[in-house]
């Protein structure tokens, strides 16, 4: 384009044609002139100093404009690779800070867990705990509770939903005796062995010691017989409503209540007491 540029100009101060061409055929271009000593330019044809001299002129303008040209273009470039790498480090930082969120959230529900509980009650017949159906207040229920969320924090939360104010088809929880249970009808107490270890009671260790995802435990209900004559020994590890302290429910508050007890076997009152309690209903 420039070539053509400076022949339009020997064109424009009257220069002959073959001269033209002649500088087409040696190819004579921007650098080139700028080059050539007053002996080339005439041998090409430029005779008079004044066409030498103001080609010359025109090529060194036209080189400086296409410096110019050049390095605008360069800043461009460098400008706009600027400018795209900052726009892609800002969404690698707005996505990392949303990856962090994520795994602040995922870690906040790791703290707690959805439990499945039901209501299992004793039947004579059966000699065994028997689940109760939706119909008779039982049925599956479910909450969100603390993994830290001890024995008694569920034994109060199923209580509070299978005991509505204290009563339940099979009685009044004053009539009862509690205890929960796992998905096998075992009895829970207040240690768990976890790989060796006695550990306490709570849903974290109950996941990790049988080796559980989800969590399904059951409230084991037994109407009190004041004529039992079970010793002590055949007493199973079982809370009256009464045995256990008022608290709020931990899904409720968000956290654990802490709750006191005989933690060897889960019954209230010294071995004498009780059996003080069984001399005197006989």
């Amino acid at each position: 384009m420039i070539h053509s540029q400076f022949c339009r100009f020997l064109r424009t101060r009257g220069v002959d044609k073959d001269v033209i061409e002649k500088f087409k055929e040696e190819k004579m271009d921007i650098p080139a002139v700028l080059s050539a000593n007053d002996d080339v330019l005439k041998e090409l044809g430029l005779t008079t100093a004044g066409d030498r001299l103001s080609l010359r002129g025109f090529c060194s303008t036209a080189q400086d404009v296409q410096k110019n040209t050049d390095k605008e273009s360069k800043r461009r470039r460098l400008l706009e690779a600027f400018l795209s790498s900052r726009k892609d480090r800002s969404k690698k930082l707005v996505t990392s800070c949303h990856k962090e969120q994520k795994k602040k959230i995922g870690k906040e529900k790791e703290k707690t867990k959805r439990v499945q509980v039901g209501w299992k009650h004793f039947h004579e017949e059966a000699e065994d705990h028997v689940l109760v159906p939706l119909s008779k207040g039982g049925g599956s229920r479910y909450a969100t509770l603390p993994i830290s969320s001890k024995r008694m924090d569920v034994m109060k939360l199923c209580q509070s939903i299978f005991f509505p104010n204290g009563k339940s088809h099979y009685g009044e929880a004053s009539e009862m005796e509690f205890a929960i249970g796992n998905f096998h009808n075992e009895n829970m107490g207040v240690t768990l062995d976890v790989n060796g270890r006695e550990v306490p009671f709570n849903i974290g260790n109950y996941m990790e010691a049988f080796k559980l995802k989800d969590v399904r435990l059951y409230l084991l209900s037994k109407k009190v017989t004041s004529g039992s004559e079970e010793s002590d020994d055949d007493l199973p590890p079982m809370l009256t409503v009464c045995d256990s302290p008022t608290s709020e429910m931990a899904c409720a508050a968000g956290g654990t209540t802490g709750f006191r007890q005989n933690e060897s076997q889960g019954l209230i009152g010294t071995s004498e007491e009780r059996c003080s309690l069984k001399e005197g209903s006989r």
